[in-house]
């Protein structure tokens, strides 16, 4: 998960009344202390939709990049005449993603840049350097996961402190997903001062499928990100409390109780708003557990945007890429412990 090693006191909660408590209270019970404990890194995900494939070896060749944008259209349609379709399918991500020409080496505009040559691996450096001025200077490693690991590290243009999601090969397909939700885009902004022409840079979101702004702080929003041939590297924003789940057993060992209802709730709703308004947009997150919605502030009743972050797209389903979005059911069981849908628990088909 994108949070740092983070620990809670929460002895005060154990005077919380269940049955006169409101939100307020339980949140102002909840005493947040920024540590250096060790904490579980198993939750980054080990589940990928997306290899390596052949953009980069394409990308200059026209007859090359035809002839894979056929191969694409035949498996597509291997994969969609099935009677139970995978949507998690690594070579059907790949042909949806060569069909619809992403990354695009023409996008200039997208939040997303292709690299030519190799990341280096982070472990062995305090600062990253890489192409277009991006920087990072890298505090510590905060989760590892089959492939790849997430790092706490500051951006060194804008000082802002950051996850960073490095994967091996490059998960393309989450950066899609993520691109598909919101896109920051660059623009410039020309003025006159004593008849100097200057300009000033702006970073925007460009509302995509979501359009509801007072949602969007309740998903994932890439900063940066790099696809390279052997490796992406994705930027979020760094959330210092940590995850759902994080939370609840912080909760649980001070307290040896539950969270509080009130708390519950409030969560309950922000959870349900966030994946009502993915669904809305034709998009599945299908992978919905506790690890993957990061604490980003104090929850509080005066916000009109989530304190809760839907995290970890990797495993995401567009279903505009296929024929019938609104109809289309898929059979494919994914066992996760504990958070298996209770439609592939009980071998039905879902959507």
């Amino acid at each position: 998960t994108f949070n740092d090693n983070a620990n809670y006191s929460f002895s005060s909660a154990v005077a919380l009344d269940n049955s006169h408590c409101s939100l307020t209270s339980a949140v102002g019970r909840l005493n947040f202390r920024d540590t250096t404990t060790a904490y579980n890194t198993s939750a980054v995900a080990d589940i990928s939709t997306y290899q390596e494939n052949s953009y980069f070896a394409t990308q200059h060749d026209t007859e090359a990049k035809e002839r894979r944008l056929r191969k694409a259209h035949e498996i597509i349609e291997h994969h969609l005449t099935k009677e139970a379709i995978d949507p998690f399918n690594s070579e059907l991500c790949r042909a949806f993603l060569t069909k619809l020409d992403f990354p695009g080496s023409d996008d200039s505009c997208a939040n997303y840049k292709i690299v030519q040559t190799p990341l280096p691996k982070i472990a062995n450096t305090r600062t990253l350097s890489l192409p277009d001025g991006v920087q990072f200077n890298i505090d510590k490693e905060v989760g590892r996961g089959s492939y790849g690991s997430v790092y706490k590290a500051t951006d060194a243009n804008t000082g802002n402190v950051v996850a960073l999601k490095f994967q091996k090969p490059p998960n393309t397909w989450e950066i899609y997903i993520c691109d598909q939700v919101s896109e920051a885009r660059t623009f410039f902004y020309f003025y006159f001062l004593n008849s100097l022409i200057l300009f000033s840079i702006k970073k925007l979101q460009v509302l995509k499928r979501v359009k509801s702004s007072n949602i969007l702080p309740g998903l994932m929003d890439i900063s940066v990100a790099i696809i390279a041939p052997n490796a992406s590297i994705i930027a979020t924003e760094f959330s210092p409390f940590g995850s759902l789940l994080d939370i609840n057993n912080k909760i649980r060992q001070a307290t040896t109780k539950v969270m509080h209802e009130s708390l519950v709730m409030h969560f309950s709703a922000q959870i349900c708003n966030i994946i009502n308004h993915l669904h809305i947009n034709k998009i599945i997150h299908a992978d919905i557990k506790p690890d993957n919605f990061l604490l980003m502030r104090i929850p509080s009743t005066d916000y009109h945007y989530p304190s809760l972050r839907l995290i970890d797209f990797g495993c995401a389903i567009d279903m505009t890429l296929f024929p019938e979005p609104d109809t289309t059911k898929f059979r494919k069981v994914i066992q996760t412990d504990g958070f298996t849908c209770i439609e592939m628990q009980e071998g039905r088909p879902w959507s």
